[in-house]
């Protein structure tokens, strides 16, 4: 009874052939693609191919990247439930393995890589899908090691479905929802929080504009939000809102032509890139972080929602999700390099 009220509550709540060094020891390269048969040069594309598959399922999971490698943490997978494990994505052997099985269960969690420590921070995030029961410490996974280690601190507001960024070894977290109850419902909250793994600090920090569950990151010392969903209200949010974060200061930089939340969001240079989504699941976008232009641009994504996004030697990888159907463990990756030419 309870597993099928968990597939129920998932379902609610809701890179490829391989990978290998080619002979100019270039990474992400894959057999032809049929894509690229009638690609329109004058058009923005992007073109994904697949990617080493994850183990097993994954959706609600977060994801970070140490510049070398991807990691996913958490989430759910629908043959076990909720993943204890910590995995770890080779772009060179295109291979996924398990940094550890150890952590506390979380879904939507809030995660980011640390340089100066070596580790992955875990704040927030459900570990149950059946009385919503919040994580309210932190945890850490030593990217060289495996291990895992609970921090003896408390964190002043756990949450799920936040947003959260890396900037100078500080981690950023932001919207999401506290006290939830059944699937996406909870108390939408704008609270904004500056973690310092250094310290073990967490600071307050000026509220965001909305109360959303959201995701961004931080390109050049400014932290780009997107979009988010209000619980409450039922109500999803176009605006996309910058925080400079050594003046602490919000403003709103631009609107999306389309609502925008459970999307995969990655930096690379001054571009942000958004995928998937609830309401668009093969959405692929970008923000010009110079510009504040927001364009929608063609590709092959595969419809995909509440999946990860990292960037990862000039390429977009997109990791697991699900879409209307069923979770996934399919990853898909596209070369930046042609979208990067035309800005």
């Amino acid at each position: 009874m309870k597993r099928a009220y968990l597939l129920s509550i998932i379902l609610i709540i809701a890179n490829i052939n391989v990978f290998a060094l080619n002979p100019e020891n270039k990474l992400f390269t894959s057999h032809s693609d049929p894509y690229l048969a009638d690609a329109d040069t004058t058009v923005q594309k992007l073109i994904f191919r697949q990617a080493g598959s994850l183990p097993f399922p994954l959706v609600f999971h977060s994801a970070v990247t140490d510049s070398s490698y991807a990691y996913t943490i958490g989430g759910v997978s629908l043959k076990s439930g909720l993943s204890r494990q910590a995995l770890k994505y080779d772009p060179v052997s295109d291979q996924w393995i398990q940094l550890s099985n150890k952590i506390k269960p979380v879904v939507q969690a809030s995660a980011g890589y640390i340089a100066a420590t070596h580790k992955i921070y875990i704040i927030g995030g459900l570990t149950s899908l059946i009385n919503f029961s919040l994580f309210g410490a932190v945890q850490t996974v030593d990217v060289k090691t495996g291990e895992v280690e609970q921090l003896k601190i408390e964190n002043p507001m756990p949450r799920a479905y936040a947003g959260s960024a890396v900037w100078n070894n500080k981690m950023y977290i932001f919207g999401g929802s506290t006290k939830v109850t059944t699937g996406f419902q909870g108390v939408s909250t704008n609270a904004f929080y500056e973690f310092d793994p250094l310290t073990n600090i967490f600071t307050k920090l000026p509220d965001m504009p909305e109360a959303v569950q959201t995701s961004g990151t931080v390109v050049n010392g400014i932290l780009y939000v997107f979009g988010g969903y209000n619980s409450q209200l039922n109500k999803t949010s176009k605006n996309i809102y910058a925080y400079d974060i050594q003046q602490q200061k919000w403003q709103l930089v631009c609107k999306s032509p389309v609502d925008l939340t459970a999307n995969g969001i990655s930096a690379y240079g001054d571009l942000i890139f958004i995928t998937g989504g609830y309401y668009n699941q093969g959405l692929t976008a970008y923000l010009n972080t110079i510009t504040h232009e927001f364009k929608v641009i063609k590709s092959n994504l595969s419809p995909r929602k509440h999946s990860s996004a990292v960037s990862l030697y000039g390429h977009l990888m997109v990791i697991g999700g699900m879409n209307d159907i069923s979770s996934l463990k399919s990853n898909q990756v596209a070369d930046l390099k042609d979208i990067l030419l035309q800005e």
